[in-house]
C-alpha cells in the first residue's frame, strides 16, 4: 500500500531508463535486520535462538 501512495524514485529510474539497467532485489536478510533493529529500539528482550533457527 505504501508503494502505491509514495513510488520510489528507484522504481521511476528504473521505468523511465534510456538503457537497460540491471535491479538487484533487496537481501532475504532485510526483514530479519529491521525486525532487530525495532525489538533494539523498543527496547524488548532478544533471543540469539529465534535468529538462528535453534542453532548453536
Amino acid at each position: 500500500m505504501r508503494r502505491a501512495l509514495f513510488p520510489s524514485v528507484a522504481r521511476y529510474r528504473l521505468a523511465h531508463a534510456a538503457r537497460p539497467v540491471p535491479a538487484v532485489p533487496p537481501s532475504p536478510l532485510e526483514n530479519d535486520l529491521a525486525s532487530v533493529h525495532r525489538r533494539i529500539s523498543l527496547r524488548t528482550p532478544l533471543d540469539a535462538r529465534g535468529l538462528t533457527d535453534g542453532r548453536p
